[in-house]
């Protein structure tokens, strides 16, 4: 909804949209829309010029990217897409420390995306651990999932079946 808001021109409900989307996922830790959410604020703030809400955003992106790109190595499609958002997210910060006048930032920024990168060469030559790591992420996926089934179900009015499904 965010991306057909900003295409005609309704930035701050995009911005909103975009926001909820990054809380959602935040809270049933979707890492990857997660991700998404958190660049497109990047991107807009930085398009508006707002540099401070820019760098924020920017910076909890790049989180995610840290989190979860050095595992992937550098063959896997995921990964390339990674690097090329972890590169958009780099220019937004150092763009950011710049108007903030805080070279230490511009400098931090640079080296994170260069750590990540590092990570992920070092994993790309490691195809067991790759596939260890994206099993452990199915996995925590899973898991995610039926936390939501639980708290839906829990949310019901009780029932037998309700109290059965809870216990099993």
């Amino acid at each position: 909804a965010g991306r057909k808001l900003s295409e005609i021109g309704q930035y701050e409900q995009a911005t909103a949209a975009w926001k909820e989307a990054l809380g959602i996922a935040d809270e049933l830790s979707f890492v990857q829309r997660g991700l998404e959410a958190a660049s497109l604020l990047a991107k807009e703030y930085g398009r508006q010029g707002d540099w401070k809400n820019a760098a924020i955003y920017a910076e909890r992106a790049s989180d995610k990217i840290q989190a979860t790109a050095p595992m992937l190595g550098l063959s896997s499609p995921e990964s390339r897409v990674m690097a090329q958002q972890s590169q958009e997210l780099t220019a937004i910060s150092v763009k950011a420390a710049v108007e903030a006048e805080d070279p230490e930032k511009a400098l931090a920024a640079l080296t994170r995306s260069q750590q990540v990168q590092s990570a992920a060469v070092q994993m790309d030559g490691q195809k067991e651990a790759q596939a260890e790591v994206r099993e452990v992420l199915a996995k925590e996926e899973q898991v995610v999932a039926l936390a939501q089934e639980v708290k839906r179900l829990e949310a019901m009015p009780s029932s037998e079946t309700r109290n059965s499904l809870l216990e099993s």
